[in-house]
């Protein structure tokens, strides 16, 4: 199928149902971008905002180590999402560079080139 690509959201208030909403809407979002991706999404219900920079950069790794499999340049490309921001795609891409034995570099792997934005729009709202 190609790449596909989609944020990372993480807080108290991610569950399965959000995922699927927010997966849903991104399929339409990069359909309408005119990108040729399809569309992913993902998260955890850990809340960033009561965690330490420590406990956030050992989750961020420990989540793309368990991640790395199905991430990559030619697979998927986490993109920032609600509580998952420049800081946390670092920590993750540092992990992803620390395991991979197929990255040769390239200028923002994680942060495509749809991914322009410094930070997640949040939930979509139609009108």
């Amino acid at each position: 199928l190609g790449q596909f690509e989609g944020p990372l959201h993480l807080g108290p208030h991610i569950n399965a149902e959000t995922i699927k909403a927010l997966g849903f809407d991104t399929v339409f979002s990069n359909a309408l971008t005119g990108y040729n991706v399809g569309a992913a999404v993902g998260g955890s219900d850990i809340n960033p905002y009561d965690k330490s920079e420590g406990e956030i950069q050992r989750f961020c790794q420990s989540y793309m180590t368990e991640l790395s499999k199905y991430v990559g340049p030619e697979q998927d490309l986490p993109t920032m999402g609600m509580g998952f921001g420049e800081k946390e795609v670092g920590y993750m891409f540092g992990q992803y560079k620390r395991i991979s034995m197929n990255f040769t570099g390239g200028a923002r792997p994680f942060l495509s080139g749809a991914s322009v934005f410094s930070t997640a729009p949040g939930y979509a709202v139609a009108h």
